[in-house]
């Protein structure tokens, strides 16, 4: 909100609040102190002519892909995150409570030529998926920065296209 000064010319300048205290110049040379706030609400205030209008921001094609790359970069580095979190891990031998530590010993006196336990078949099974899960957290993640990067040369492309006599 805009207030009006008088000048001691006649004219009336347009100050805002945030000036309360400083000096201002007058377009006939004059130098006038821009009163206190609790003055300044005293004076007239300035009426609203027509407002310019902005055109609305819009969002371009560059704007789009690069919050198409960010979104999909965050996708991937959320899933390789959570993936990671939930990794399958192995139990340290000492860790292992009496029954699996002597289900151990029994399997290993097998020899190592033994056909292997189903909880060794179950665990390379979750290892295996764990790899692929960041396979796609990883293709993700540069799949994302690559689209990112384009969003940079995407305009020029388009507007290479639209121009006339330009392109193809």
């Amino acid at each position: 909100m805009r207030y009006l000064l008088p000048c001691s010319c006649g004219q009336k300048l347009p100050i805002h609040a945030s000036q309360a205290g400083e000096r201002v110049r007058c377009t006939c040379g004059a130098d006038l102190e821009v009163p206190t706030m609790r003055e300044i609400a005293s004076l007239e205030q300035e009426r609203a002519g027509p407002v310019a209008s902005r055109p609305a921001a819009r969002w371009g094609i560059r704007q789009r892909v690069l919050l198409a790359g960010a979104v999909l970069t965050l996708a991937g580095v959320l899933l390789g995150a959570v993936r990671y979190y939930l990794r399958p891990v192995q139990m340290e031998v000492a860790d292992y409570p009496p029954w699996m530590a002597l289900n151990l010993w029994v399997v290993l006196q097998q020899g190592v030529d033994r056909p292997p336990h189903p909880l060794e078949i179950a665990f390379e099974r979750r290892v295996r998926i764990y790899h692929q899960w960041m396979g796609v957290a990883a293709a993700l993640v540069v799949l994302g920065l690559l689209t990112t990067a384009s969003s940079l040369v995407v305009d020029r492309v388009v507007a290479g296209r639209s121009r006339p006599g330009g392109g193809r």
